[in-house]
């Protein structure tokens, strides 16, 4: 009581004085736009670790809890779940010699997936496809150390990716699709060397593309379309040298496309379309001899097309820049090789040069015959030592 007496009968400090600001003269300058935010989900403590020793037994109680959260007393196929019949016999489940589950494979599951499923040390595939799960991935499939592919398509999933995927180093192809994830990639999914396929399209995920996913060396494709991705693309993917398809559009990726990506020399196929990617097209992307398709249409990006791009014709046979400010010409070379194009860019006009003119008009003279109508293809015949005709 004494302190609060003595602060009640404290003497209050003066008001500061406030000084009068002048009124700023001309334009004001435009207020920075605030990324939306994203939450960023951190590994959580409480995750469920399995027993001490797993076995068979285990096994059977994961699998049993999978049944229950997902009604699959409803299943279609629910087989012999839940009966006395080994569990390698269950539909949907791969089992080895000892019982243990190492496959499971189901469709058209309803509910959520539950955390018991972190138990089955064994598990080498999770495949669950065309569903109606829901809830959140639970952290516990961290635990799957044995884990090599991750499926799951066509849910309704939400929450964030748990960055306890990270853990799954055995891992070579994680896939979650037309889900409701939201919030970060994890940089933690930069930990898993052995992953050769990333697949993450048709979700919620926003923020920025970690720069630690430069750690996936072995990576072959990476599919992050369709989601509310924001920010730069990050110049260290360029390190992936095994990358054949990087698939970034319909996004919201701004800045310049790194010229950096020239170093991707096994890429097939670059889709970076409808983001707002502003700057001009890097000329070092003609150095992409295995390039199959290019979609770099939708953005803003302005400038003209880079002359050492006719480097590309004889592979590429898809080039999409349309929905552009792009300017200037392509050339007639590019034209001609290239099998579908959307760029709507004349064709380069070449530039007649004085003395051009009177060379054609004797070679005309010394080689043309009446009525000729390719008096050049005649001559290239003459030269290789074959008829005029």
């Amino acid at each position: 009581m004494e302190r609060i007496r003595s602060e009640a009968t404290a003497t209050p400090e003066p008001a500061p004085t406030t000084v009068a600001q002048p009124e700023p003269t001309g334009t004001p300058a435009p207020a920075t736009a605030l990324a939306p935010s994203c939450p960023r989900r951190l590994p959580d403590a409480a995750v469920l670790l399995p027993p001490a020793g797993t076995s068979p037994e285990t096994d059977k109680e994961a699998l049993l809890a999978l049944f229950e959260a997902t009604d699959g007393a409803s299943w279609d196929t629910s087989g012999a779940w839940g009966g006395f019949s080994p569990i390698g016999a269950w539909q949907g489940v791969t089992a080895d010699d000892e019982g243990r589950v190492t496959g499971l494979t189901l469709s058209r599951l309803a509910g959520e997936l539950p955390p018991e499923l972190g138990n089955l040390t064994i598990l080498q595939t999770l495949n669950i496809t065309d569903s109606q799960l829901t809830g959140e991935l639970p952290p516990e499939l961290g635990n799957l150390a044995s884990l090599q592919s991750l499926t799951i398509t066509s849910s309704e999933l939400a929450g964030e990716l748990p960055p306890e995927l990270g853990n799954l180093t055995s891992l070579q192809s994680l896939t979650i699709t037309g889900s409701q994830l939201a919030g970060e990639l994890p940089p933690e999914l930069g930990n898993l060397a052995s992953l050769e396929a990333l697949r993450l399209g048709a979700n919620q995920l926003c923020g920025q593309i970690p720069p630690e996913l430069d750690g996936l060396n072995n990576l072959r494709e990476m599919d992050l379309a369709g989601n509310r991705l924001t920010g730069r693309i990050p110049a260290a993917l360029a390190s992936l040298g095994k990358l054949a398809t990087l698939n970034l559009a319909d996004n919201q990726l701004s800045g310049e496309i790194p010229s950096s990506l020239s170093g991707l020399s096994a890429m097939w196929t670059l889709d970076l379309s409808n983001n707002q990617l502003t700057g001009g097209i890097p000329a070092s992307l003609s150095g992409l001899s295995a390039l199959v398709t290019m979609d770099l249409s939708n953005n803003q990006l302005t400038g003209g097309l880079p002359p050492s791009f006719d480097d590309l014709a004889l592979s590429l046979s898809t080039l999409n820049l349309g929905g552009n400010q792009l300017d200037g010409c392509k050339s007639d070379f590019l034209r001609d090789y290239l099998r579908n194009s959307n760029d709507s860019l004349p064709v380069c006009t070449p530039e007649i040069h004085a003395g051009d003119m009177e060379v054609l008009l004797a070679l005309h003279q010394e080689w043309g015959e009446p009525g000729l109508k390719n008096w050049l293809r005649a001559y290239l015949k003459i030269s290789d030592g074959g008829p005029a005709a």
